[in-house]
């Protein structure tokens, strides 16, 4: 497996979530939190680095940012809130 495609593994499902996130304005589910510290603890029991998990994180939401005024503030916090239960996976695993 190439190193895009194991780091692809780890981002499963999130590149939908700013698109929805910018159209509605709202929080990340409790299931796509539960996802995200799922792939974390993953990400973790296979060694890799959480610096370059979040770079990936943000990759991917930069290319998959939706444009339109006024929606930033929510994407961000969708991001953060996804990068927040994801590095809490991670540590969990630790």
């Amino acid at each position: 497996m190439t190193e895009p495609e194991a780091a692809q593994r780890y981002l499963d499902g999130y590149a939908e979530i700013p698109a929805e996130v910018s159209a509605t304005g709202r929080r990340l589910t409790r299931e796509e939190l539960d996802q995200r510290r799922a792939l974390g603890e993953r990400a973790a029991d296979d060694g890799r680095s959480l610096r370059s998990l979040v770079r990936d994180h943000l990759a991917a939401t930069r290319a998959a940012w939706p444009g339109g005024p006024g929606s930033t503030g929510s994407v961000l916090a969708a991001v953060e809130q996804a990068v927040d239960a994801f590095a809490e996976g991670y540590e969990r695993a630790q």
